[in-house]
């Protein structure tokens, strides 16, 4: 390095390739010491001991390079690197004087602009943290009278460079399409999805009121309601269990009594059930003394499993049953219903993922376009996550309801709008009693029984199963919250420098470089 201009109020310092250290006159020990640091060797740069407020500084730098030069009968070869290990570079302009010898310049990276001023070669564009800033030089025999440097002997060193630069090139030219390919995919997505739900899962159109008094049909199980209505035709929760236990009460197949929020259920018989009520009514036979389900006789279950190991074993899959009962899905009977259209989800879902990794993958064999490709990555993140947001809609969005099954969704809906609304309730009294049993059952299985018993109680309804209603969170509390032995015990509850080379990186200089 000939020189090199600083601005006002710093130092320059220079670090060769020993690590010694060469700075401005007058510079104070403490910033040595930080420079010896923080510097890489073959670095020169403007050291500020108080740091730099944000805005621009310019450091000028004055080289003679006397580089390592490869050679044969009919070319010269020069492969310079500029930087490597660097901060981001926003605006490169390199300027090279073509004074006769020059047969071809391969830019690296080659995103770089090249244009052209009389005999001047300029080459503009950006460098990207730590990304290869270099030029390489293809020139006649002459160059190694104007050269000074260190010229090696090599076979064949035009197909050596072109080689190495339709290497190089190739890696570019793969992570550039990675990036286009990426970055118009999450333009294009979006318009994609909304193609799939236009084809797909648009539904036809119905007239329903926004209330609806009447139950939309009668026919339909609690649970039933619970799973196909009350949310995506897939989701089924505790509503969907508490509304059938009080639907067996109502029909007779059980009764149930609360005192101080301990159940006391007893079996009466289990005739007329479907598949889901009869999973229900074993679970209870299961925790039944003579046919009596109490709060006392799971807690002394739960406390006699903490000894005796065919009650534990009992008590676990009481525990895993009732997990099954009050959540989940069960897609023969939701199929009966819609079509799901997560489905038309997967060939898009493949596709986003292959976008994010295909370009992470890629970079264990191309570490030379490594900005592009993680750009390209990040890019592809986009329209996974895009695919993610689409499988988080209803099932129904892409899919379709199966005949005017769409229809009773709505009327379905609306009655629930319609328990909703205390309003509305209040038009109704006593007289309405079935009515009322029936809005708390169906109530409960949309998630809005407690608003039923609670319009029920304001208005001075007597009626005895709106008590039961509170009281739902407590009546398998032993059960859900058992802890035995066994689940406890299983856990369940550098710088530059070196010689010349051909193609990306394989340059003479380099290193650091700019402000610290």
């Amino acid at each position: 390095m000939l020189n090199i201009d600083v601005p006002d109020g710093t130092y320059w310092y220079l670090v060769d390739n020993t690590g010694s250290i060469y700075a401005s006159n007058g510079i104070d020990s403490g910033s040595l010491s930080t420079i010896s640091v923080y510097a890489y060797w073959n670095e020169a740069g403007a050291f500020n001991p108080y740091g730099y407020d944000p805005g621009e500084y310019t450091v000028k730098y004055w080289y003679k390079v006397l580089p390592p030069l490869e050679y044969d009968n009919e070319y010269a070869h020069l492969n310079l690197k500029l930087a490597s290990d660097h901060i981001t570079y926003k605006n490169v302009r390199v300027e090279i004087e073509n004074v006769g010898y020059i047969e071809k310049v391969y830019a690296h990276p080659p995103t770089l602009k090249e244009s052209t001023d009389k005999n001047w070669l300029i080459y503009t564009g950006s460098s990207a943290e730590n990304e290869l800033l270099e030029f390489e030089f293809l020139m006649t025999p002459e160059a190694l009278n104007h050269i000074d440097g260190y010229p090696r002997q090599e076979q064949d060193v035009k197909a050596q460079t072109v080689n190495a630069n339709n290497s190089y090139n190739f890696e570019y030219l793969v992570a550039s399409g990675f990036y286009w390919v990426n970055r118009v995919a999450t333009i294009l997505l979006p318009f994609g999805l909304y193609w799939l739900w236009q084809r797909y899962g648009k539904e036809k159109d119905y007239t329903v009121p926004p209330f609806l008094s009447t139950i939309p049909n009668k026919t339909r199980k609690p649970w039933i309601v619970n799973l196909v209505f009350k949310r995506d035709a897939t989701d089924f929760d505790k509503d969907g269990f508490h509304a059938t236990l009080l639907d067996l009460h109502e029909r007779g197949n059980i009764k149930v009594d609360v005192e101080d929020k301990d159940v006391v259920i007893t079996i009466i018989n289990d005739k007329g059930l479907d598949r889901y009520e009869h999973h229900v009514m074993d679970f209870l036979k299961k925790m039944a003394r003579n046919d009596v389900v109490k709060t006392e006789y799971m807690k002394q279950m739960v406390e006699q499993a903490q000894s005796n190991t065919m009650i534990e074993m009992k008590v676990i899959g009481l525990k895993e049953q009732y997990g099954r009962l009050v959540a989940g899905t069960d897609n023969e009977v939701a199929g009966e219903f819609t079509e799901n259209g997560r489905k038309k989800l997967i060939p898009v879902g493949l596709l986003s993922f292959f976008l994010t990794f295909a370009p992470l993958t890629s970079l264990i064999f191309y570490d030379n376009a490594t900005r592009l490709l993680l750009s390209a990555a990040g890019y592809g993140a986009v329209t996974f996550v895009q695919v993610i947001a689409a499988v988080i809609f209803p099932s129904t969005l892409f899919g379709h309801w199966k005949n005017d099954n769409y229809k009773e969704k709505l009327e379905w809906d609306a009655f629930r709008n319609h328990l909703s609304d205390f309003s509305r309730l209040q038009q109704y009294g006593p007289e309405d009693m079935n009515m009322w049993g029936s809005w708390l059952v169906y109530g409960t299985a949309l998630g809005v029984g407690d608003k039923v018993a609670e319009a029920m109680q304001n208005l001075k309804i007597d009626y005895p199963t709106m008590h039961l209603v509170q009281t739902y969170p407590y009546w398998f509390v032993p059960i859900y919250t058992a802890t035995t032995p066994s689940m406890r015990s299983s856990g369940r509850g550098g710088g530059g420098g070196g010689g010349g080379g051909f193609g990306g990186g394989g340059g003479f200089g380099g290193g650091g470089g700019g402000v610290r």
